[in-house]
């Protein structure tokens, strides 16, 4: 320590937690910072990549997610511990450390609540063809489950971005609740862990194991595709491609005849339900448990009641000052109900979901509480970073043989038009 004070050098770099436990004293008294291995990798790769550890808004809710800083690493070691379950903290320790301390190929990240609070801490190590997921933990909170899905949108996000196909969560410690969100977004118990094939794009279900060869290890999906192609009903074929599809979320099957609608919603009420790009641009955001729930509903007016389901939702985000994102196809869902009833009936039955509150209902049914209303329920829904513009669209309509629309109400449009403005808005050759 006498050499580093007196050569000027700044860090001190030990294993030995009698220097450790006091640090804080040696820095005031020789402005020497004394730091672990691991700790003194993340604090140079802070500095190289700055912008990595820069906090950004989760979903366009007030709660931010960024990089773990390396001064954070101990105390949330401490604070993340599971002692209900006897979990050793020499073991936890090690593991996020040698998470943390190899930022090259894995990143330790921190979900911070608008109190600075932090409740969530997980940790990603991307392998030669695949993604780990080390370790995932969460407070416990009334927004825990929802928070819970919405990491795993973020890590499935996560693996496509870097082109790893599969995705593996090794977290012992998961709660019944949280097993069943793995199983709901395609993930499948297998050799100690939950697996799951992680691609995106839209292609012919004939030829997914030609395109994506991760396909060819799961005979258990190219069966089912199998089975699919060669049954003689129609409606069993397609569900068969569907469920396919959706355990493969973000694939899209171009062959999969699924009724499409065009349904308007008002910007501000898509920027609360799903368009994390509006919400992240307005001061106060988007609600988590809306914005980060893999289901919800939305009300609509009864007529024209022209919505079928199972089918798909392209989201035409109307006219709107203040908004950007408008007079545009912002997202697309899946449809998984329709539901019609009596104004009061369908907001006591739903209240706990969708945006709308009271004031909102009663001016859809005109002031009648018993005047027929619906909700569409909807889910997996995935926002356009590049909106399909009013033009565009009418261009893509024209050129199939339909006609042109305003969008002041629903509409129903063919799977060819889907799949050519899912190509535009996911910027897809």
């Amino acid at each position: 320590m006498a050499e580093c004070k007196a050569s000027n050098i700044s860090y001190f770099i030990t294993i030995d937690e009698e220097l450790i436990a006091n640090r804080d004293s040696i820095f005031d008294n020789i402005n020497v910072s004394i730091l672990r291995p691991s700790e003194f990798i993340l604090e140079i790769d802070e500095l190289k990549n700055r912008r990595l550890y820069e906090p950004i808004r989760l979903q366009g809710a007030r709660y931010e997610s960024r990089r773990i800083g390396s001064s954070e690493l101990l105390p949330t070691i401490d604070s993340f511990l599971n002692k209900e379950s006897g979990e050793k903290k020499s073991e936890f320790q090690n593991l996020v450390v040698s998470t943390a301390s190899d930022p090259k190929n894995s990143l330790a990240k921190v979900i911070i609540s608008p109190s600075g609070e932090l409740i969530s801490f997980y940790g990603l190590r991307f392998n030669l063809d695949s993604l780990r997921v080390e370790f995932i933990r969460l407070r416990k909170l009334p927004i825990t489950n929802t928070l819970f899905n919405q990491i795993l949108v973020e890590i499935i996000r996560d693996g496509l971005n870097a082109e790893k196909n599969l995705i593996k969560v090794i977290e012992p410690n998961l709660s019944t609740e949280q097993r069943q969100i793995l199983l709901n977004h395609g993930f499948r118990n297998s050799d100690g862990g939950w697996i799951k094939i992680a691609i995106a794009g839209i292609c012919d279900s004939s030829s997914v194991g030609s395109r994506y060869p991760i396909i060819n290890d799961h005979p258990e999906i190219l069966d089912t595709l199998r089975l699919a192609a060669d049954h003689p009903d129609n409606e069993i074929k397609e569900k068969l491609k569907l469920s396919v599809e959706r355990t493969l979320w973000l694939l899209k099957f171009s062959d999969l005849p699924l009724p499409t609608f065009i349904v308007p919603i008002k910007p501000v009420w898509a920027s609360q339900l799903f368009d994390y790009i509006s919400s992240s641009a307005s001061l106060f955001g988007a609600p988590p448990e809306l914005s980060w729930s893999k289901e919800n509903v939305y009300y609509r007016s009864y007529q024209p009641n022209v919505e079928s389901f199972p089918g798909r939702i392209l989201w035409y985000a109307s006219q709107e000052k203040g908004f950007d994102r408008q007079k545009a196809i912002v997202a697309c869902s899946y449809l998984n109900n329709v539901v019609t009833g009596e104004a009061k009936q369908l907001y006591s039955t739903f209240r706990r979901f969708g945006i709308y509150k009271w004031p909102e209902i009663i001016g859809l049914a005109k002031g009648d509480i018993h005047k027929l209303i619906k909700v569409l329920q909807f889910s997996d829904t995935e926002v356009f970073e590049k909106p399909v513009s009013f033009k565009t669209i009418n261009e893509v309509l024209l050129s199939e043989n339909l006609k042109r629309q305003s969008f002041v109400s629903p509409v129903k449009v063919s799977s060819q038009v889907f799949n050519r403005i899912y190509k535009l808005g996911k910027k897809i050759e």
